[in-house]
């Protein structure tokens, strides 16, 4: 498959530090390190609206298409919540620098990866205030010796970090998380990134990570590793799926 050129966006103020999306509107949400959260058009690479500014780089932007809304969260401990164009519709210090951010649609809450653990917040869709996130931690589970890098929801709860451990929860209705399986050494260093893909019409079931040991590893959804790629020469720090062309690229 040949690789091509289609946009580039020029950012000469600040460097990049986490990309997200608006589907909403099919915009790109950039977060950068001085802090600015901004959106662009994914066709034209142009400048839509500078968002908001953390006092701190970016950490984690995401998206939850249901409510009509997304997020951003920076080194300030702040998570903000934007509307579907974009405005700022609330503000919430959680306590913690969330490095990443899942939600369990579900039980409608929201994990974030913070430093060594993760950490569970109600959310509701129709709140008239436009606070989706409720401010009073649900649960508080710290498993992590280090960052949580990643955090991901199928039926269960999977969590990454720059301690090399892959965690795997379970989060049954009216009781709170508990550990079902927990590698201690999924990766002989800090864990960058986790990814997934569940599709039961071709039973194509699998997670993914990638680490600083300059391997990516594919991983059954109980835990188990099924392959490893190891001709890396540098760390890995990003991996995506590409539904279209069902293929991974490996950064």
């Amino acid at each position: 498959m040949a690789l091509e050129y289609y946009l580039e966006i020029k950012t000469p103020n600040s460097k990049v530090t986490v990309i997200g999306s608006n589907p909403v509107r099919r915009e790109l949400v950039l977060g950068f390190e001085d802090g600015s959260v901004q959106t662009f058009d994914h066709e034209s690479g142009e400048l839509i609206q500078h968002c908001y500014k953390h006092r701190g780089w970016v950490t984690a932007i995401c998206a939850l298409p249901e409510a009509r809304a997304f997020f951003s969260s920076g080194n300030d401990s702040t998570v903000v919540t934007y509307n579907a164009i974009g405005a700022v519709v609330d503000k919430l210090n959680i306590g913690s620098v969330a490095y990443s951010i899942c939600f369990h649609s579900r039980l409608k809450q929201v994990i974030f990866g913070i430093p060594e653990g993760i950490q569970f917040h109600t959310y509701e869709l129709n709140n008239v205030s436009g606070q989706i996130i409720h401010s009073v931690p649900l649960y508080i589970i710290c498993e992590h010796e280090d960052i949580t890098t990643g955090v991901l929801m199928l039926d269960k709860l999977y969590s990454v970090g720059f301690d090399g451990k892959l965690i795997i929860y379970d989060c049954p209705f009216g009781s709170s998380p508990s550990v079902a399986k927990k590698l201690d050494h999924a990766h002989d260093a800090g864990i960058t990134c986790l990814i997934a893909q569940k599709n039961a019409l071709d039973n194509n079931e699998w997670l993914m990570t990638g680490s600083f040991d300059k391997t990516a590893k594919v991983w059954s959804l109980d835990g188990k590793l099924i392959f490893k790629f190891i001709d890396f020469t540098q760390p890995v720090t990003g991996l995506t799926y590409v539904h279209a062309t069902k293929t991974v690229w490996i950064d």
